[in-house]
Parts: structure tokens; C-alpha cells; sequence
């Protein structure tokens, strides 16, 4: 496991990055986001979140303090395919429980290994024997 702090972990791809170069299938996200009223910014958050995971295939949660008026971003765990697995209400103080599956990590978009990541890129729009020609070349 591998943990990423506030900013560095929304903006800077590379300390997630770096964590699963040192081999973590979930990296821990403590921030404190409560700027003051920046709506605009949520989505942005939210979408930086998921991002982390999914590039790399990873388990990421991420956990901000419930400031009763100025909250930017969800309390959130983010499965390796990218999906919301469990979330937090904003400005509401809750304890996020929740059980995964590290096995999940694969950590195949970090490794750029295609055959590992085709479930998840192509999901039931592709069928297995369209791309794998493909990997072949890989």
C-alpha cells in the first residue's frame, strides 16, 4: 500500500504513479479539501480520484474531513476499474466501511499489459476474439 497527500495525490499523477512502481494495490488518500466555496472544483476532484485508480488499476480511497460549510471533494473508495465502490455524503461526518479485493489490483494499466487490461478496456463491447490479434503484436 502506498498513501499520496491532499494536492500531491489530486495533481500530481506521478506519486500514485510511484507508489505502484514500489508495488502498492491501494493507495491511501488523506486530505483536507475545504477551500472556500468552490463548487466548481467537486467534479474536477471526483474525476482526479477515479482517474488514480483506473490508470493504474488500482484500489484508491481517498478521505477528506466533513467541514460542515466548505467541503470540495466526497470521501470515496475508487475500484481498480475506475467504478465508485463506496462514498461518503459531502459535509456529513460518516465512517466509510467497506470490503475489497486487493486481488483486484492488478496494477495492468501501470504495466501496460494489454492482455490483463482487455476486460476492463473493452468490458462486453468487444468481444475477446476481435482484439486478440491485437495483443499478439503487443
Amino acid at each position: 500500500m502506498g498513501v499520496v497527500i491532499c494536492f500531491e495525490g489530486f495533481r500530481f499523477a506521478e506519486t500514485t504513479r510511484e507508489c505502484v512502481h514500489q508495488g502498492a494495490q491501494i493507495v491511501f488518500h488523506p486530505q483536507n479539501n475545504t477551500t472556500r466555496p468552490n463548487d466548481w472544483k467537486i467534479p474536477i476532484h471526483h474525476a482526479m480520484i477515479i482517474t488514480r485508480a483506473a490508470e493504474n488499476t488500482i484500489w484508491f480511497g481517498s478521505c477528506n474531513c466533513a467541514h460542515a460549510l466548505y467541503q470540495n471533494c466526497r470521501t470515496q473508495i475508487i475500484a481498480p476499474s475506475g467504478e465508485i465502490h463506496a462514498e461518503c455524503e459531502m459535509k456529513q461526518e460518516r465512517l466509510l466501511i467497506s470490503d475489497i479485493d486487493v486481488d483486484e489490483a492488478t496494477r495492468a494499466m501501470f504495466n501496460s499489459d494489454m492482455a490483463g487490461c482487455a476486460d476492463l478496456l473493452f468490458s462486453d463491447t468487444v468481444k475477446p476474439d476481435e482484439y486478440i490479434s491485437a495483443l499478439k503484436d503487443v
